[in-house]
């Protein structure tokens, strides 16, 4: 068959401008570079960011008994996936949710943000969020809005400084974001960190955007806490969950939203406008790993404590490089800022030289680091930590 050939475009006229300036994804650009080695051949390791434990059997079965239907399911879920949300959300959080106006489906945790910023920002309006943070550029800069980051010191292990982010609050200010455990620093918020967001976000009428992606990924005995349990935050809080990292559910792409109805509604039409409804395999899925038995996500966690055990302790032989300890997460992030050249450039070098996956620390507003996921076996690890010492050692020092 005869190509069709190529005539290279003039992007200044076809593309849209609000979108010129935004980079792909940081771990997209990773992920496409690392493909592209493993096609050719080359001797690469391919740690994960979400936990390799295998689905049960209840999880697999309710996919089964989906894929044989032809349903054509509510823009807003399955209701049973709805449902189960709202159960098992009352239960954590001791508060009462519906399931048929406060729960929307989506596409993953990373549509879920999509949506909401879609939904409530206007040119000029800005988000705050602290930093380093998640990629969020690409979904709030197109829009007009501003991402404005508050960086927070490493020196005090990444905990945030809520005199500095109130002082950061403009009256563009309408949300302010929160991760927890954050990605990719693996802070998790305590009780008194809920407390002073709220207290924030109640003196400047803020909205408050929770991305609790890993909530099933927290260390050394620590509980996730949501800043929707608390009475003073709760009428403002869009809470926002995944099954990717949490459930071990990477290719189903199921996520969803929990907000106050009228929010719901708004968040609903840009759902529609975008994909009309989700995949109702994936959510009769993610609805029988929700409600069914959770000991399974046990091995889950545990594969990630012990790695980032393993890891910690590794980097312990490598004394040019420094790490905060993560409190939860599936991620480490390294400092790497004594050695030539900045994130980008080292994150190169270990992935062409060394095999070694990571996302330069630039994409999260930090330079000075580099994140490396930690899902997969013990000697994974062990070969990472090996190649890691041998890059550092070819990189050298500044």
């Amino acid at each position: 068959m005869t190509p069709i050939p190529h005539v290279q475009l003039d992007l200044q006229r076809f593309a849209a401008r609000r979108l010129q300036a935004v980079p792909r994804v940081g771990s997209r650009v990773t992920d496409a570079a690392l493909e592209q080695l493993i096609a050719g051949g080359a001797d690469v390791l391919c740690p994960k960011p979400y936990p390799t434990t295998p689905l049960p059997d209840h999880v697999v079965e309710a996919a089964r008994k989906a894929l044989q239907e032809t349903v054509n399911p509510p823009s807003t879920g399955v209701p049973e996936f709805r449902q189960a949300v709202a159960n098992a959300l009352s239960r954590e959080l001791s508060i009462s949710i519906d399931p048929n106006t406060q729960v929307l489906a989506t596409s993953g945790g990373m549509h879920a943000l999509s949506t909401v910023f879609s939904a409530l920002l206007d040119h000029g309006d800005s988000v705050l969020v602290p930093s380093p943070c998640y990629f969020l550029d690409g979904v709030i800069t197109p829009l007009g809005a501003n991402l404005i980051r508050v960086p927070m010191a490493e020196n005090n292990g990444f905990a945030w400084d809520f005199e500095l982010l109130e002082r950061s609050v403009t009256k563009s200010t309408k949300l302010f974001f929160l991760n927890t455990p954050v990605n990719p620093t693996g802070y998790v918020l305590t009780v008194q960190d809920l407390e002073n967001i709220a207290a924030i976000a109640e003196r400047h009428d803020l909205l408050i955007l929770a991305d609790e992606s890993y909530d099933k990924l927290v260390y050394d005995g620590l509980r996730h806490r949501s800043i929707a349990s608390l009475e003073r935050a709760r009428n403002r809080t869009i809470l926002v969950r995944s099954f990717t990292k949490s459930f071990a559910m990477p290719n189903w792409r199921v996520g969803y939203i929990v907000a106050q109805p009228e929010l719901l509604i708004e968040f609903t039409k840009v759902l529609e406008w975008m994909m009309l409804y989700g995949n109702y395999v994936s959510q009769k899925a993610a609805a029988a790993a929700l409600s069914g038995p959770q000991e399974w996500l046990r091995r889950s966690l545990h594969e990630f404590e012990s790695n980032r055990n393993l890891f910690c302790d590794g980097l312990e032989h490598i004394p040019d490089v420094s790490l905060i300890k993560p409190m939860g997460g599936p991620f480490v992030f390294p400092n790497v800022s004594r050695l030539k050249g900045g994130s980008e450039e080292v994150s190169r070098v270990l992935l062409l030289e060394f095999g070694i996956p990571s996302v330069p620390g630039s994409a999260f507003g930090s330079d000075h680091h580099i994140r490396i996921a930690l899902g997969g076996t013990h000697s994974l690890i062990e070969d990472l930590i090996q190649r890691f010492k041998r890059a550092v050692e070819r990189i050298g020092l500044k």
